[in-house]
């Protein structure tokens, strides 16, 4: 499981949910700009505070590129076996993160898109949804989903 989160500390989360889904490996994924990952450049800090709307978009379409590449080389580094056993899993802010890699499929490397297509096999968006109607957490799991998106 791949989860991609937007706040510091929320991988407990995660973490805590592997314990009850044995064998699971939990590789979390900080966004970039948080300690110990890749800053953004002047340029791109400038589109996230105050470019239009397409720019940023743009911008949210490279991260969901880039996590695409990293996915794809933590899945080689790791020797992971081609059995569709990787989740790709989005908690809080980092659900726009982890469907930027979902919405960047037709636009990737055809090595990355043939790896992800072998390895993954679903994602989870996880995450708290506040109304007047319920204050539970709620997840939401989108597997063959993810099949059907290649």
């Amino acid at each position: 499981m791949f989860p991609l989160t937007a706040v510091l500390g929320t991988f407990e989360r995660f973490n805590r949910l592997a314990c009850y889904l044995r064998p699971v490996r939990v590789i979390c994924i900080n966004r970039r700009h948080y300690p110990g990952t890749t800053s953004f450049s002047p340029a791109e800090l400038r589109i996230i505070m105050s470019a239009t709307d397409q720019e940023k978009a743009k911008l949210l379409d490279q991260q969901g590129k880039d996590l695409a590449a990293l996915v794809v080389a933590l899945i080689k580094q790791c020797g992971l076996p081609q059995n569709g056993g990787v989740t790709l899993a989005g908690w809080s802010l980092g659900t726009s993160y982890m469907l930027a890699i979902v919405a960047a499929i037709n636009h990737l490397d055809q090595d990355v898109r043939e790896c992800l297509q072998k390895y993954v096999a679903g994602f989870l968006i996880w995450g708290e949804r506040r109304s007047s109607m319920t204050s539970r957490e709620q997840l939401i799991i989108g597997h063959t989903v993810f099949r059907s998106l290649f």
